[in-house]
């Protein structure tokens, strides 16, 4: 999706909808921002319940849960380079 809306070849999408009720935004830099800001937040949900359990996260595990590189390849998975 960001290779397509962020191409020099002026890729077909034009806005993007953080959800059904916000306004649209331009594609580039506010795009990308958002999507790391969201991703940020739900890292922070899951390390923040876990605590409040009882059972805060071991550091390998709050740090790799963004190693997607990682992860991909315990599950058996490709990687998105080859469409997962």
């Amino acid at each position: 999706m960001l290779a397509e809306a962020l191409g020099d070849g002026g890729g077909r999408i034009e806005r993007f909808r953080r959800d059904g009720w916000a306004p649209a935004w331009p594609v580039g830099v506010e795009m990308l921002c958002y999507m790391l800001a969201h991703e940020a937040h739900h890292r922070g949900q899951v390390c923040m319940l876990a605590h409040q359990m009882g059972s805060p996260l071991p550091y390998e595990a709050s740090d790799g849960i963004w190693n997607w590189e990682r992860i991909w390849k315990e599950c058996g998975a490709r990687g998105p380079e080859y469409g997962a």
